[in-house]
């Protein structure tokens, strides 16, 4: 008997909201988190990217907010994050600019008179320079790049720099947590409420392969 291809089924890009699926340019099923404007056709549209281990839960306080002011937001977890597939695993510069590409393109066909933007959050933002500084950039109409992640090999200290690669070069499937015993100085917001929330958000990564990070700090350098 011959085994029917996975991608028999896929007609194309689409967001499948009812299913809380993005399917990308090649079928893979990314998740999706969409807020709509309620009863009328959006002025604008949202592409948003969330940061490294994090997926389009982000956007859960931003996406009603914009909703309500006639806004959509499309958020989509990054391939290796969130509810897609390969969680934990780094999919590439590549695959993660075309998705934005990609998705953009789906926003563009679904919504063919509103202002299109992207909103990055760190690694998103990354992702979102990355595609838009390549020679065939996107279309889009706004880019919004939040706490952009930016710091590459070119900016890391020779130390954690020689670290990282011979790390991502000698076993590159450890996954390491930050320490418990270190005094924390910084707080990422004075919103209690969003990082219990966040603590508590289901898809979260809490443990990174070394060669995710490895992945992360070149596409960060791009």
């Amino acid at each position: 008997q011959q085994a029917q291809s996975p991608l028999a089924e896929f007609h194309g890009p689409s967001f499948d909201i009812g299913n809380e699926r993005f399917y990308s340019f090649d079928g893979a099923p990314l998740g999706l988190t969409a807020w709509l404007p309620e009863g009328q056709e959006p002025t604008a549209v949202l592409i948003a990217l969330h940061g490294m281990n994090d997926y389009a839960n982000t956007y859960y306080l931003a996406g009603p907010w914009f909703a309500r002011h006639g806004v959509a937001v499309y958020a989509y977890d990054a391939r290796g994050f969130g509810r897609s597939p390969n969680r934990g695993v780094w999919a590439g510069e590549r695959l993660m600019t075309e998705d934005l590409r990609t998705a953009l393109a789906v926003a563009r066909r679904a919504h063919p008179n509103a202002t299109i933007g992207v909103i990055g959050d760190s690694m998103g933002a990354a992702t979102t320079i990355a595609a838009f500084g390549d020679p065939n950039a996107p279309q889009a109409d706004r880019v919004v790049l939040v706490a952009p992640a930016v710091w590459g090999w070119s900016t890391l200290p020779d130390a954690y720099a020689l670290t990282l690669w011979v790390g991502a070069h000698t076993f590159p499937w450890r996954a390491v947590s930050p320490p418990r015993n270190v005094v924390r100085t910084r707080t990422a917001s004075d919103n209690r409420e969003a990082l219990l929330q966040a603590g508590r958000a289901p898809y979260m990564i809490w443990q990174t392969r070394i060669d995710a990070v490895y992945g992360l700090v070149g596409l960060m350098e791009t």
